[in-house]
């Protein structure tokens, strides 16, 4: 799943990634991991109505089931245009992984925004993930779309 995900977040994470932003380039394997530039435009943390630019370097461990994305300022694309991330959103990091067991199966998820200082409220926006007892909707989305199953939510 993190790794179509990497590749097509206008689907799996549609609710923040402009439909049409995206864009990748410079793709490589290298053993186990498969490397890419990915340009998209995305909601803000801080003002959701807004969209930015965000440049992330993707790297796909493909034997840990590990995905990260490292935000960077800058990027030269093939035809020699540059392109820089937008001023609306601190530059981030973020880590997406598979932990856990076959029988209890975790989806991890750890971001690191590049600020210059403890920022409360970006800690304050991030808390209500924690608390949500259902799947995220690209879980959802990659268990009716890729799995063909059925989701029903039921009252908790």
């Amino acid at each position: 799943m993190e790794v179509k995900k990497a590749h097509r977040p206008d689907k799996y994470i549609y609710q923040y990634v402009r439909q049409g932003s995206l864009h990748t380039f410079d793709h490589r394997k290298e053993g186990p991991y498969e490397y890419f530039t990915r340009i998209t435009a995305q909601r803000t943390w801080k003002n959701p109505e807004e969209y930015d630019t965000v440049i992330e370097r993707v790297c796909l461990d493909h034997v840990n089931q590990a995905a990260f994305f490292l935000g960077t300022p800058e990027v030269t694309l093939p035809d020699g245009t540059k392109v820089k991330s937008g001023e609306k959103q601190s530059i981030f990091n973020v880590e997406h992984a598979v932990a856990g067991t076959e029988e209890n199966p975790l989806n991890t998820w750890r971001i690191v925004y590049l600020t210059n200082g403890r920022d409360e409220s970006l800690i304050e926006l991030l808390k209500p993930f924690q608390q949500d007892v259902f799947l995220q909707p690209y879980n959802e989305v990659y268990i009716r779309e890729e799995l063909g199953r059925d989701l029903v939510r039921k009252d908790i």
